[in-house]
């Protein structure tokens, strides 16, 4: 009997309990949808990269590399912030549900993306 009473006390307050999922979810895609480290970084990356290939000289094969990492990374960069934006539009305007969208997927590309460019720019 005490079983019974237990189990449906938890189901009582499992119901009860408020949830704040779509709330936390919302909140996360704001929290990505802001500047962050990651966009300073790769803007300075990208002012490295401009100020290395307007020099009056032939580039070095180090310096071509490292244009060319930085192109790959600003084009990741830019794919992941597009989607970010699109999808903080498409709740804005109800056509999503903010705990559908793949908020684990898209912090784990900014954490790559992040661990690329400090890495990049830690070999300088």
């Amino acid at each position: 009997m005490r079983t019974v009473f237990l189990l449906l006390l938890l189901a009582l307050v499992w119901t009860a309990c408020p949830r704040h999922e779509s709330g936390d979810a919302a909140a996360r895609l704001e929290a990505l949808a802001a500047p962050q480290l990651l966009d300073t970084l790769m803007e300075d990356l990208v002012q490295l990269r401009n100020s290395i290939q307007i020099q009056g000289r032939a580039l070095m094969p180090d310096e071509i590399a490292f244009s060319e990492k930085v192109d790959s990374l600003e084009g990741a960069w830019r794919q992941w912030r597009n989607r970010i934006e699109t999808l903080k539009v498409r709740v804005e305007n109800g056509e999503a549900a903010p705990d559908t969208l793949p908020l684990d997927a898209l912090e784990s590309k900014r954490d790559a993306l992040l661990q690329r460019a400090r890495a990049l720019s830690s070999a300088l």
